[in-house]
């Protein structure tokens, strides 16, 4: 079991295959702190390899052993299901692990727990469209992160700055970062794409959030890929085809989980800007509709909003695309981006000139 600890430490492959050998030498003695240890660490890898559904039924055994035989490791067993639950895309059970985890963190007097499931419940509130809650818990959190899990303490922040229009503020929250992080061991997946596609939105540079979408690893996806939908925004904006297609592509690799909503519904974005195109109509909004429906079933407020607004300026004469369009308005309108409502007014003008 320490061996595959140490492996994934190191961000190695090998600890799923190792762990699970610990977990069956476990499981034959009847050493059950130790096999709650083996499947946590094997659940974790298979995290980290973008395989969730795989991962939450051993999180789910480890916590059942941990309550009865080592309650002490409760804390970190509901914080990985709010992990796990976030990268399925099913965000108010994220929610509720993620409080469960705090509170079970306080009653053990664990901080670092605490301030890990803080972190977790700040991304699942961001991705329901519960700004202000997140912002404000990533907040509390702040005091209390490690430097190695800092990285996490920039996304809700970074994310509503830039959706709300506030760029100085997201500019200044990446210096923070910057000026903090150093040489310390922050896990870069926890930001390395989200940091990259933020500078490429402040900067204008469209081609570079290409870039991001290309390089990205199955780390960069594998918890919270909320970076995603801000780089499609700029590769939208860039001329032809080709561009959208090398990122229909990238999506589709065998490095990409294929569970998040964030995933499945750029996917289908990028069919549908093809599509649009391409001169096809009836298939563009097709795909709209399927990336609607997959974060409307998650929750993701914000996002199913955005998309109603690029189904209805491409696809305007569909009947239903005037209700979408009152219904992202109303969103807007709620979570305070100025930017997007500028947007979603200045095309019902143009929808009604037209």
């Amino acid at each position: 079991m320490a061996l595959a600890a140490v492996l994934y430490s190191d961000g190695a492959a090998e600890p799923e295959s190792v762990s699970a050998q610990a977990a069956r030498a476990a499981e034959r003695v009847n050493a059950y702190e130790e096999l709650g240890l083996a499947l946590n660490c094997r659940a974790s890898a298979l995290i980290e390899l973008a395989r969730p559904v795989d991962a939450l039924p051993l999180f789910q055994a480890a916590l059942e052993i941990r309550e009865r035989y080592a309650p002490s490791e409760v804390p970190a067993s509901l914080g990985n299901l709010a992990i796990t639950f976030t990268a399925l895309g099913r965000f108010d059970e994220a929610v509720t692990a993620g409080r469960e985890a705090m509170a079970a963190g306080e009653r053990l007097a664990s901080r670092v727990h605490r301030n890990l499931a803080e972190l977790q419940l700040a991304r699942a509130l961001f991705s329901l469209g519960r700004w202000d809650e997140a912002v404000s818990t990533v907040q509390e959190a702040a005091p209390d992160t490690a430097p190695a899990n800092r990285g996490m303490l920039i996304g809700p922040p970074l994310l509503v700055a830039i959706h709300r229009g506030e760029l100085d503020g997201a500019r200044a929250i990446l210096e923070e970062f910057e000026q903090v992080r150093g040489d310390s061991a922050a896990f870069e997946s926890d930001y390395r794409s989200l940091r990259e596609v933020a500078l490429a939105h402040l900067d204008g540079a469209a081609a570079e959030a290409l870039s991001v979408i290309g390089r990205a690893q199955s780390g960069d996806y594998a918890e919270w890929p909320s970076w995603l939908p801000l780089a499609v925004d700029l590769v939208s904006q860039l001329p032809g085809e080709e561009a959208l297609r090398e990122a229909a592509e990238s999506l589709a690799g065998d490095v990409v989980p294929k569970t998040s909503p964030y995933v499945k519904a750029q996917s289908a974005r990028l069919g549908a800007l093809l599509a649009h195109r391409s001169g096809n109509s009836a298939r563009a909004a097709e795909q709209w509709l399927t990336a609607i429906a997959v974060v409307g079933e998650a929750g993701m407020a914000f996002h199913a909003a955005a998309l109603r607004l690029e189904l209805f300026e491409h696809v305007a004469e569909r009947a239903g695309t005037a209700d979408d369009l009152r219904a992202a308005v109303d969103t807007f309108t709620e979570l305070r981006a100025t930017p997007w409502l500028q947007r979603a007014r200045r095309a019902a003008e143009v929808a009604t000139l037209g």
